[in-house]
């Protein structure tokens, strides 16, 4: 703060400058800031000296520097340019203190439109007033940031509800329109009925009511009716199969035979369904004889055996019309092969048996004897033996 020189001192200034006025008043010249005349006498109470302008500068008493006091007009702003100097200016905005501090605390202030300003570590700056240029919305959601105002500020957003951020998040009831990509893994809930384009007449149905019934409605090329068949070993009732290229009847049961196989000779579907021995040889073309058929290994014939060409009984064919072969003879003693026995009844049970006996142990022929052998009952009676020694033996028995 500069002060022109007190009351006192100012009597004394106003005489010493009315005296060198009435000398040499046309001579001199003037100071500036604050304005004076040389011999000029003030005083500075920011520097506590007297000055004195020497028609040029004010020189403060006791040094031969000039000193500067500045233009003080009303709202002056001054500063000291060295220990002996002050500058002022009239340029000053506002109230309150003076601000000389490179990092000064303004309460309040207002900063117009400054060139540039950095606010880094600013705070306060009112969102709804502070920023311009703000699209509609934005301030608000700025303000209360809720998906809601989120929303109201975007101009191209689809659909309602809360703003998605998360990698996997839950949605209800979505519209995704027709997305690039999207894998279902874990989907569910997909309405099969109107979720799925490009379905097959009625594979939907089938997809929603899995039955064989929509299963059949659902194919264009079924054949048959009925409940589908996937099993390894199914149970077909009343199947038509047509004709397979191959099938195995290995437990095959119910085969008509009637009507079931095809191929078959006249008579062998009877004989098949009826196996008795007259449609055994009703189905034969080349039988001889009638009667019951004879597996058995020792049969019993009833009525006359005829032979053509030739007959035999036993395992080796003879060219004698009738022929019957027995077992081989033992070598021990009374071993004995049965050949033939001719039977009839007379009240007893009367039998003519052809035998073959060792009469000495041994296996050469002259130990044996051919032997005729009647008999009743179980008695024996007369015999005949035919020794093979040439000799001739008749057993009679009264």
């Amino acid at each position: 703060m500069i002060k022109v020189i007190t009351q006192p001192m100012r009597l004394l200034a106003v005489t010493i400058i009315a005296c060198l006025s009435l000398t040499t008043a046309s001579a001199f010249a003037a100071c500036i800031s604050p304005a004076g005349n040389a011999g000029d006498i003030v005083y500075s109470s920011n520097t506590t000296t007297m000055a004195y302008c020497n028609g040029t500068n004010w020189i403060a008493m006791g040094q031969n520097a000039a000193t500067s006091f500045g233009t003080l007009t009303t709202n002056s702003f001054c500063t000291a340019t060295s220990g002996t100097a002050v500058a002022c200016t009239t340029a000053s905005t506002g109230t309150g203190n003076v601000v000389l501090s490179t990092s000064p605390t303004l309460v309040t202030p207002v900063l117009g439109t400054p060139t540039s300003v950095t606010l880094t570590n600013g705070t306060g700056l009112p969102i709804s007033s502070g920023v311009s240029g703000l699209a509609t919305g934005i301030a608000t959601f700025l303000g209360t940031s809720t998906s809601a105002n989120l929303a109201a500020a975007l101009t191209d957003e689809t659909g309602t509800g809360a703003a998605v951020f998360a990698t996997s998040p839950t949605f209800v009831t979505p519209v995704l329109g027709t997305p690039t990509s999207v894998t279902l893994t874990n989907g569910t809930g997909l309405p099969i009925s109107s979720g799925v384009s490009g379905l097959g007449a009625g594979i939907a149905t089938f997809l929603g009511t899995s039955t064989s019934a929509n299963l059949a409605a659902a194919l264009t090329d079924e054949t048959g009716t009925g409940a589908a068949v996937f099993a390894t070993s199914p149970t077909f009732v009343t199947p038509v199969l047509g004709t397979p290229t191959s099938v195995t009847l290995t437990n095959g049961t119910g085969l008509p035979i009637s009507s079931g196989v095809s191929g078959l000779g006249a008579g062998i579907a009877a004989f098949l369904a009826t196996p008795t021995s007259a449609n055994l040889a009703a189905a034969l073309t080349d039988e001889t004889g009638t009667g019951a058929a004879v597996f058995a290994g020792s049969p019993t014939f009833t009525g006359t055996v005829t032979g053509v060409n030739s007959t035999w009984f036993g395992t080796s064919a003879s060219t004698y019309p009738l022929t019957a072969t027995g077992a081989a003879l033992g070598t021990t003693l009374n071993n004995t092969t049965n050949l033939l026995s001719l039977i009839n009844t007379n009240s007893n049970v009367n039998y003519l048996n052809f035998q073959q006996i060792r009469t000495t142990a041994g296996s050469s022929w002259t130990t044996a004897t051919t032997r005729i052998q009647n008999v009743t009952d179980v008695t024996n009676q007369s015999y005949i033996d035919f020794n093979p020694m040439a000799l001739f033996r008749l057993d009679v028995v009264r």
